[in-house]
């Protein structure tokens, strides 16, 4: 790979890329010790970063198979190659983590536009391990790198739900309850929050996926708790009040997506609150949740516009005269 190929998978060329990953991947699948083959495949990404999309292209061609299926090898090829996106997962080598995702989103997004959607369940099943597995360590002392590793699996996840808004997920309340998984799991990074809200919304906005309205309520209802629970009415208003002064890129998820255009955000907030009231699927605890949203939302638009001063008397008496 380091000779005549490796030069053909940094070809600027696609189709040329694509030659070169197809006829060498019969040579992948051979190999017995798949964790020392993408190891040297992504240590080479370290003086070669261009040669990333095909490297990704490589992976897919060696866990493609016929009939828009994966090969056989794909199931122990997925498990092993995913954990190449971070330390978290044990990898003793350091390798040029941003390089592997870059890599590995292509095989990704390369792999929905093959396998079709009930074949895909190998990727997602280990896609969901990888994000278990990570989830496992943000409490121990390697928590940053734990969640760097995070932010690179949520990225391709990601890459894979927007696919024709959600057509390949093969599994999306299994997704869901992932994802639900997540959001409550403490020690995330801001950037991860961000990264899980986008994932979290392509889901929910998904039009070619289907999603029970139980597991809808409760993913919502647990991600506006997040949101309502990052600060307290009179917090928000005055981190509102001043976020001119502020970089967006310095605060916190939840109030970042809150306070941009505040008053507008509440009201559309209310709204939808007022429509989740009047769903047949609504249970006890969602419809407690919902009502002390709204008791939440209610007391920030008060604070926005409180009641201005009673009118004096006396010009209230000359105005009823006129």
């Amino acid at each position: 790979m380091n000779c005549l190929y490796s030069k053909l998978l940094e070809h600027k060329k696609e189709h040329i890329r694509n030659f070169a990953a197809e006829s060498f991947s019969f040579l992948m699948r051979k190999v017995s010790d798949y964790d020392a083959l993408f190891t040297l495949m992504f240590s080479d990404l370290s003086e070669s970063p261009q040669k990333a999309r095909g490297a990704g292209q490589l992976i897919f061609e060696m866990c493609r198979g016929v009939c828009n299926m994966f090969h056989s090898c794909a199931t122990k090829a997925l498990a092993v190659v995913l954990q190449k996106l971070g330390p978290a997962a044990g990898q003793d080598v350091d390798l040029p983590w941003d390089s592997v995702k870059e890599a590995l989103d292509h095989m990704a997004e390369s792999s929905a536009n093959y396998v079709d959607k009930e074949h895909l369940l190998v990727l997602w099943d280990s896609l969901q391990v990888s994000l278990k597995e990570v989830l496992g360590k943000l409490d121990t002392s390697n928590a940053v790198q734990a969640n760097e590793h995070l932010e690179r699996i949520l990225y391709i996840c990601h890459t894979l739900v927007e696919h024709r808004k959600g057509a390949k997920i093969t599994k999306p309340q299994s997704v869901c309850e992932t994802l639900l998984q997540l959001v409550q799991a403490p020690g995330l990074s801001y950037s991860c929050h961000r990264l899980l809200l986008q994932v979290v919304s392509a889901l929910l906005m998904g039009e070619n996926l289907s999603l029970p309205a139980s597991s809808i309520h409760e993913l919502v209802k647990k991600i506006f708790g997040l949101l309502f629970a990052a600060r307290n009415p009179e917090e928000l208003l005055a981190l509102w009040s001043s976020q001119e002064n502020m970089s967006k890129t310095t605060q916190p998820v939840a109030p970042a997506f809150l306070i941009d255009n505040l008053s507008q955000r509440m009201r559309e907030l209310v709204l939808s609150f007022c429509y989740q009231l009047q769903s047949k699927f609504l249970d006890i605890s969602a419809g407690e949740q919902v009502l002390k949203n709204l008791l939440y939302v209610a007391k920030v638009i008060y604070l926005i516009s409180p009641e201005s001063d009673p009118t004096n008397p006396a010009e209230e008496q000359e105005d009823e005269e006129k």
